[in-house]
């Protein structure tokens, strides 16, 4: 018994025609449409720029999640930041001990006499003495530059910590 296989391979190559045929077209179409979406982006004013201004003090704004927070002021420029007169008792009348350094999501942060600073805040430190206002300036391997009644001074990290 012969087989006849002719209706099936002249099938199949209708079917292999159309195939390349609907490839070509598909091909075709996105050219054209990428071509006409870069011409239309070149076109396109460009996207604004969006500028976030950190307040540098409570009445320029607040933190919406943490209003009674201090850090956005903490991190507000140099230049914007108002200047407080020194207070609290002499830098050689404190004994301020640097705990240790910590850094968090690249951020350095020291501690100092059990409270936290990262380089440009400032805050309260409880001392001997009683309280104490200092200013972290810089984060370094293993010292600490602060300032404190108006003077700078660094603290060290102790042996073990």
């Amino acid at each position: 018994m012969k087989t006849n296989f002719q209706p099936l391979r002249s099938f199949c190559v209708k079917l292999a025609t159309v195939l390349c045929l609907l490839v070509a077209t598909i091909v075709a179409r996105a050219q054209t449409a990428a071509t006409t979406t870069n011409s239309s982006a070149a076109s396109l004013p460009p996207l604004p720029k969006s500028v976030f201004l950190i307040p540098s003090s409570p009445k320029q704004g607040k933190d919406p999640f943490f209003p009674r927070s201090s850090l956005p002021y903490a991190l507000a420029p140099q230049s914007a930041r108002p200047t407080a007169a020194p207070t609290g008792p002499a830098p050689g009348e404190t004994d301020l001990v640097l705990n240790g350094l910590s850094r968090a999501n690249n951020r350095q942060l020291a501690i100092i006499n059990n409270q936290t600073f990262a380089a440009g805040e400032e805050g309260d430190v409880k001392t001997a003495k009683g309280k104490a206002h200092i200013r972290c300036l810089e984060i370094r391997r293993d010292t600490v530059l602060i300032l404190i009644a108006g003077e700078t001074r660094s603290l060290y990290i102790r042996p073990g910590s």
